[in-house]
């Protein structure tokens, strides 16, 4: 199935569930819309998590280049590739990266549940 037909077949679904659950005329624009900031904010706070996919996927080049395919290192997979043998300040520095990652997750999940929360007070209409 190709991506639109996947993005048609979830809207539909949305669409129709939006109808059964709650029985409200907000619309398939407000549907939509609030289903693609959901999937975004969703995706980022699963690609935080995903440490062993990112590092293998990216690589591991600690350069910083002007390429956008060009390998290199992200957060996850520095943490991923160089923890098993630091020690002492280096090891503090990556579980600083962990827990600024952490905090990153829990930034990513409240604003994601506050679109959920806003989205849930428009169609009650409060």
């Amino acid at each position: 199935m190709s991506l639109i037909a996947w993005i048609v077949l979830g809207l539909i679904a949305g669409f129709i569930a939006s109808k059964l659950v709650n029985k409200s005329g907000e619309g398939l624009l407000m549907d939509i819309v609030l289903g693609i900031v959901g999937a975004v904010l969703l995706g980022l706070g699963r690609a935080t998590g995903e440490t062993i996919a990112v590092a293998l996927v990216i690589g591991s080049s600690p350069e910083i280049t002007s390429h956008l395919f060009a390998t290199g290192y992200n957060m996850p997979s520095v943490i991923a590739n160089q923890f098993g043998e630091a020690f002492g300040l280096q090891r503090a520095g990556l579980m600083g990266i962990g827990v600024l990652l952490f905090v990153l997750t829990i930034i990513i999940n409240v604003i994601a549940r506050g679109v959920v929360e806003r989205s849930a007070r428009r169609k009650r209409g409060a």
